[in-house]
């Protein structure tokens, strides 16, 4: 502003019509400059004013105090209008917490994403961590077995399916080699309980019908070989372990449905859960394309390699 204020300003200030940031500036001014301070005092009308306003302010000692009893209004908005304004600034820049809705995709938490389980959670994270799944060793082992020692002379192992793994749903597919001219008819056992019997059959393939194996029980099955001759013959046959194999629990199966329906193209996290439910062919599938997916990941090539 001007060596001392114009006629126009003091005006605007005695009427209230000013910005912050002029106020502050005239304030300043004719605390400091008596004749502008004298001006702005005349013809201002403080009769409605003075009776609540005589304690409001306490005027600077080089000022006469009838001099800043007109002005007092004024400066108590002035300080007013600097106070809010700051509260105002600083509440603007602080930053708004962030607001995570449920129906949002999974968050990023330190590479992991955030399932909503902190069961599926801890299995990514530990995985990544360590570039290992949680297979059920323990299991697996029991059901591949130790080959039986018998006498005489054994014949060639072949290979039956399934043998030594564990089966997603309870209508796995049995099959085994083919014999020139031969029948065949599978049986389920549990324990010495005959489960199931297929017909007799002219395909090495046999699937049981719904409802016959349940989840969470392990089970042994054979094959009957009958020759042309009507001689028969059983596969696996000895040394070979008998053939064995687990259907998945309840639980595994529930969880392996919710994964599939709610993160369908998360192959980290199905393979995983094919692996803590000990479906291997589905978990080396599932994490071989997680693999894919991050070539420079050395936690995914070991996951893509699971242990025999």
């Amino acid at each position: 502003m001007t060596e001392h204020a114009t006629a126009e300003e003091l005006d605007r200030f005695r009427r209230g019509a000013m910005t912050g940031a002029e106020v502050l500036t005239v304030s300043r001014h004719i605390s400091s400059c008596a004749q502008c301070r004298a001006r702005a005092s005349r013809g201002r009308d403080v009769n409605a004013e003075a009776a609540g306003l005589r304690d409001a302010v306490v005027p600077a000692e080089s000022a006469p105090r009838s001099e800043w009893r007109p002005l007092r209004p004024l400066l108590i908005a002035a300080s007013v209008i600097v106070v809010v304004g700051s509260a105002i600034f600083f509440s603007l820049r602080r930053p708004e917490p962030e607001i995570v809705h449920p129906s949002r995709p999974p968050v990023k938490i330190a590479s992991v994403a955030d399932y909503g389980r902190e069961d599926w959670n801890a299995l990514v994270r530990n995985a990544l961590e360590s570039g290992d799944a949680q297979w059920p060793d323990a299991e697996l082992a029991s059901l591949r077995g130790a080959a039986e020692e018998v006498r005489g002379t054994a014949g060639p192992v072949v290979a039956v399916e399934p043998a030594g793994v564990i089966v997603e749903t309870t209508q796995p597919r049995f099959t085994w080699p083919t014999r020139d001219g031969a029948t065949y008819r599978a049986g389920i056992y549990a324990g010495e309980r005959t489960i199931a019997e297929s017909p007799r059959l002219k395909v090495n393939e046999w699937i049981p019908a719904a409802g016959v194996l349940q989840r969470g029980v392990t089970y042994t099955w054979n094959v009957r070989v009958i020759a042309r001759d009507g001689s028969e013959s059983i596969l696996p046959a000895p040394p070979a372990s008998p053939a064995k194999f687990r259907v998945i629990t309840d639980r595994d199966a529930a969880d392996l449905e919710a994964a599939r329906a709610r993160f369908p193209n998360d192959h980290l996290l199905l393979g995983l859960l094919y692996a803590r439910s000990g479906v291997r062919d589905r978990a080396s599938e599932e994490l071989r394309r997680y693999a894919a997916e991050h070539p420079e990941s050395r936690p995914a090539r070991q996951l893509a390699n699971p242990r025999d």
